[in-house]
């Protein structure tokens, strides 16, 4: 089939309609988006993870909700730095989510 001609396939009762790009539309390399970080963003990284550090050490039992909403972010993202942090060793948890708390090593 050529690039211009759609094809249509019936299963059942839906009708599916497959239409292939142009040549010129096809994109050599799609922009990373704003809200993701790259290789150069990695300045506002290394200072959000000291801040999450720094509250650690002064409350090493705050809630990871509770971090966030003194970082100015969200919960998601300072699970992102808590995962990262715990997977280079730089923290740990000892004990469980209600009573336990993170050591920073």
């Amino acid at each position: 089939m050529g690039a211009d001609i759609p094809s249509y396939e019936l299963i059942g009762t839906t009708l599916r309609i497959r239409f292939h790009a142009l040549e010129s539309a096809l994109i050599d390399q799609p922009k990373v988006p704003k809200h993701q970080s790259t290789k150069d963003d990695g300045a506002l990284e290394d200072a959000m993870v000291l801040k999450v550090i720094e509250v650690l050490k002064e409350q090493p039992d705050i809630s990871q909700e509770m971090l966030g909403e003194r970082l100015g972010t969200s919960r998601r993202v300072v699970q992102r730095y808590i995962n990262t942090l715990k997977g280079t060793g730089r923290i740990e948890r000892i004990g469980g989510k209600r009573f336990g708390y993170w050591k920073v090593n």
